[in-house]
């Protein structure tokens, strides 16, 4: 297949054109949802709006292999008090990646109480109908700290 340059250039300037606020303004956005949507966990609640029409592909802190979650919310939450911290977000257009710890306790559904959960988090983000939504995510545990157990849905 042949590649367009054009595509390419158009995509640069619309790109450069975009103003570091608001580029600016869309990682706050990122991160503003990160916050709200531990803190509805936290309340064992669920975002609809979180994930990608289209699902997410996840590697989850288990240390198993890639999953695909459907778009719609999980019908059992987990128990969570985890916290997200040192928040950082990359925007470059309609897509985004937003590297952050999780931190705190917490039980996956059918799994063990995990007192010192501690994960680094990647999450991928696309805008899709005019909101940041998740289409891919990472969880790896830190040194020190825990994963959840291999648990599959």
């Amino acid at each position: 297949m042949k590649k367009n340059p054009l595509a390419y250039v158009t995509l640069f300037v619309l790109t450069a054109l975009m103003s570091p606020s608001t580029l600016s303004d869309a990682a706050d956005e990122i991160a503003e949802r990160i916050r709200a949507t531990y803190e509805l966990q936290r309340a064992t609640a669920f975002d609809p709006d979180y994930s990608s029409k289209e699902g997410t592909l996840n590697f989850w802190s288990s240390g198993g292999l890639l999953q695909e979650t459907p778009p719609d919310p999980p019908e059992e939450l987990q128990q969570s008090e985890l916290y997200p911290k040192h928040i950082t977000v990359i925007v470059n257009g309609d897509s985004a990646a937003a590297m952050y710890y999780a931190e705190g306790t917490m039980t996956a559904p059918g799994g063990e109480a995990i007192p010192n959960y501690l994960t680094r988090v990647m999450e991928f983000y696309i805008r899709e109908d005019g909101k940041w939504v998740v289409r891919a995510a990472h969880f790896s545990p830190l040194q020190g700290g825990r994963g959840t157990t291999a648990v599959t849905p």
